[in-house]
């Protein structure tokens, strides 16, 4: 008897840790998504969080990497690409190789719809090919939105 209440209350623990880790994650994007566009409302039903603003939104995304997830953020401007953010990955050999000088510079500017293609980062092409996949998927989901 004893073991299954340990059991229950350690499920019940593990379940609010989950949901608290849940709600910290939910008031970050939306904190970070008014930093980029200022006022914003949360987009229903995005799957992965999304916010906008008149002209703008944050759409935030997470794909497997090679060596672990890499959870980022697309906003767009009208109808460009303003920029790539990546908020955690551990790519390459030192972790920041997504971060590589001009891999997110490629996406800036580019018409905010999918296909877009940039070239890979030397030394972590699955993992760029990943996170392109992902900014692509996102961008599918926000044409379709606005149709």
């Amino acid at each position: 008897m004893k073991a299954k209440a340990h059991a229950v209350t350690a499920a019940l623990l593990a379940a609010a840790l989950a949901f608290e880790l849940y709600l910290g994650r939910r008031d970050e994007d939306a904190a970070l998504a008014a930093q980029l566009i200022g006022p914003a409302e949360r987009v229903p039903g995005a799957g992965f969080p999304a916010f906008r603003s008149s002209r703008s939104a944050v759409l935030y995304f997470e794909r497997p990497g090679l060596q672990g997830p890499i959870r980022g953020a697309l906003v767009v401007e009208g109808d460009r690409v303003a920029q790539v953010l990546v908020l955690r990955s551990v790519e390459g050999p030192d972790g920041r190789a997504l971060h590589a000088p001009g891999f997110l510079a490629a996406f800036r500017g580019r018409p905010a719809r999918a296909p877009i293609a940039v070239d890979a980062v030397s030394g972590a092409s699955i993992s760029s090919r990943a996170l392109a996949d992902a900014v692509n998927e996102r961008l599918r989901w926000w044409t379709d939105l606005a149709k």
